[in-house]
């Protein structure tokens, strides 16, 4: 599957995926959350059960890609899953 084929999905789980880290860390900046549990949770959202999304590694690697480039999280240099939200995430999504 070619990027742009699915850059629908990346979009949507990308807003899905910050919806549910807004929630989970009660918009604490400092809080730490796993990347692949938000990213689980989010994919469970927009399907209502398990579904392709959570096992395709490259749309998975797409949105993190994406969350890191737009400054949406930040990942902890001392362990590469556990994930920070950002200021920037809550100016521009705390009313979704």
């Amino acid at each position: 599957m070619k990027p742009q084929d699915n850059s629908a999905d990346i979009q949507g789980l990308t807003l899905t995926f910050v919806k549910v880290l807004l929630e989970s860390t009660s918009k604490e900046l400092k809080v730490p959350v796993k990347f692949i549990d938000i990213y689980n949770e989010a994919c469970r959202l927009r399907v209502g059960a398990r579904n392709k999304e959570e096992s395709n590694l490259e749309l998975r690697q797409h949105v993190r890609d994406d969350l890191i480039n737009n400054g949406f999280i930040l990942v902890d240099p001392n362990d590469t899953d556990s994930i920070y939200l950002t200021q920037k995430t809550i100016d521009e999504y705390s009313d979704y």
